[in-house]
């Protein structure tokens, strides 16, 4: 009775290993189908542009301009309510550390910039461009042929107490000693996702299972 127990246990975790090898298999199977119909479509493209827009950074810098225009609101209220003209010698201050967090916010958002790559084959140019918040745009453009190559960069510092780490894509051309940086990602699967893509475009072999990153971080 034991035995045959003990066997029908055995029979049936044998069967779910095999129901979990076949899952295994299909989700495999239809991963690279799918990855297969990517790249058939990738290399129809003509044009492949990526870009990125920082809208979490800026969303914390219109939050810390607001916070301060609302504490220079709140003093001048009570100003006027002391009957208090001007910038009295009591409060000054105050409005100086507000100005600077109004500031602080602008700076968060001057840094930050819209970031696009284009990569056009018919003209044979990669175009990187960045536009900041005043729409102030600096681009660079590079000829297809010149490129060498493009790698991951882990940059940032990470310590016991905190952590800050980002990785950036970054380019070498034949005419350029210094690696031109393209895009940042918080995310290493977003930063693979984006190097690969761009490397098939541009016809490159590219071992997906084994995608090396620069270490730069301190």
């Amino acid at each position: 009775m034991r035995h045959g127990i003990a066997a029908s246990i055995a029979s049936k975790k044998r069967r779910q290993e095999a129901l979990g090898k076949a899952k295994k298999y299909m989700q495999a199977d239809e991963e690279s189908q799918q990855n297969e119909q990517d790249n058939i479509q990738l290399l129809k493209k003509k044009v492949f542009t990526i870009s990125f827009y920082p809208i979490l950074t800026w969303t914390v810098g219109i939050a810390i301009i607001i916070l301060g225009i609302y504490f220079i609101s709140v003093i001048a209220a009570q100003d006027q309510e002391a009957n208090i003209k001007g910038f009295n010698q009591g409060y000054w201050w105050q409005y100086f550390i507000c100005v600077c967090v109004v500031l602080f916010g602008l700076g968060i958002m001057f840094v930050q910039k819209i970031q696009k790559i284009v990569i056009d084959k018919e003209k044979g140019l990669i175009f990187i461009r960045k536009r900041n918040i005043i729409c102030l745009l600096k681009e660079l453009q590079k000829p297809v042929n010149t490129f060498q190559d493009i790698y991951i960069l882990k940059k940032g510092y990470e310590t016991k107490f905190s952590k800050a780490i980002h990785y950036t894509l970054s380019m070498s051309f034949s005419d350029q000693h210094e690696r031109v940086s393209l895009l940042e990602f918080r995310s290493l699967e977003k930063a693979k996702r984006r190097f690969i893509q761009i490397r098939k475009f541009l016809g490159l072999a590219t071992d997906e299972q084994n995608i090396g990153v620069v270490d730069e971080s301190n």
